[in-house]
């Protein structure tokens, strides 16, 4: 399996912001006011479009991800279905946490407690639970320095 990263482009913007919408719709069992996180989700996206990355499999657009430049990076990973359970998610986050022992980083996500398949792919690769936010999500953080 190839697996590339290519920086993101503009017309990304659409595909990322409904990947994350339908992940956030799945998953969101807190009551919270979904227009305005939507919106937040929208314009992190549109400026922060320069971080993120699409994925290919074997020449096939696969997803994107994005790994944060804050002092611990954030990492963010949305797959298409057809690419998820393949080990295309492992290989990106064994890249995101060798990048981040480089620059001597903590990398922190977010994930849906319901995710189970995500939350055991984390743990799988060396991700603990930092903190409960509401009672739909964990902060869950690998220690990379």
């Amino acid at each position: 399996m190839d697996i590339r990263c290519f920086p993101a482009k503009t017309e990304d913007i659409e595909v990322i912001y409904t990947l994350c919408k339908e992940h956030i719709e799945q998953y969101e069992s807190d009551p919270v006011p979904m227009d305005p996180v939507l919106a937040w989700c929208r314009r992190k996206i549109e400026t922060k479009i320069g971080e993120y990355e699409a994925v290919f499999v074997d020449g096939k657009k696969a997803g994107f991800v994005h790994l944060s430049q804050l002092p611990d990076g954030n990492l963010e990973l949305y797959l298409f279905a057809d690419f998820r359970g393949k080990g295309v998610g492992t290989a990106l986050i064994r890249r995101a946490v060798s990048q981040a022992k480089v620059q001597r980083k903590q990398l922190l996500l977010y994930v849906f407690r319901a995710n189970e398949r995500a939350l055991r792919l984390y743990q799988r690769e060396g991700f603990v639970i930092k903190a409960k936010v509401g009672n739909s999500r964990y902060v869950m953080e690998h220690r990379c320095g």
